[in-house]
């Protein structure tokens, strides 16, 4: 489960493609489950900036790791303008987030956006929040 969630994480710090309307911006997330572990990740989209706060709960223990880079976006990509990290550690429990500079592509149809990486076959489906 954790590499489920890493992978996430690293999606989205490969990039996001966004609407080149204000229609990007907010909070998405999704949620992932894998051998009682629970991810909650959430993206927090702003004119210049996105955050990612990863939530990870295992038997009772939560742990949030959390980083912002600087990002733009137009109608159809979500380009992370920097590179962060936060590594976080509680009774046994780590919770990571990494962020790379790079861009992905995003669709979004009602509450759902929808991301992907350029040349990857993989999507991944993100919830207004």
């Amino acid at each position: 489960m954790k590499n489920l969630l890493l992978a996430l994480v690293v999606l989205a710090g490969s990039g996001l493609a966004l609407a080149q309307s204000a229609d990007i911006e907010g909070s998405w997330g999704a949620q992932q489950s894998d051998n009682g572990f629970l991810f909650d990740v959430t993206f927090t989209i702003s004119h210049d900036s996105t955050s990612l706060t990863n939530v990870c709960t295992h038997d009772g223990v939560s742990v949030t790791a959390h980083a912002t880079v600087p990002s733009s976006y137009d109608g159809q990509t979500l380009n992370f303008l920097g590179s962060a990290q936060d590594h976080e550690s509680l009774n046994g429990l780590n919770c990571n987030i990494d962020i790379h500079m790079d861009s992905i592509n995003y669709s979004i149809q009602g509450n759902v956006m929808t991301v992907s990486h350029a040349g990857s076959t993989e999507t991944y489906m993100l919830t207004r929040r």
